[in-house]
């Protein structure tokens, strides 16, 4: 999820991401690409997700 969140933008506006953990070479990982849309549609969840159990950040506004 970090690694997401500080996925790089490429000319096309779209988020690339590395798929694979630290542990597997440069053979077994894979990119895929997540449009604009589709990563605030994956941060939205999150923060829903995040609301529903209570657990967010002292200093967030609910949009409510």
């Amino acid at each position: 999820m970090r690694a997401r969140e500080r996925a790089p933008i490429d000319a096309q506006g779209e988020f690339r991401v590395a798929q694979g953990g630290p542990n597997r070479g440069d053979s077994a990982r894979r990119e895929r690409t997540l449009s604009l849309e589709q990563r605030v549609a994956e941060i939205l969840e999150r923060v829903r997700i995040m609301e529903e159990r209570g657990n967010l950040p002292p200093d967030y506004e609910s949009r409510e």
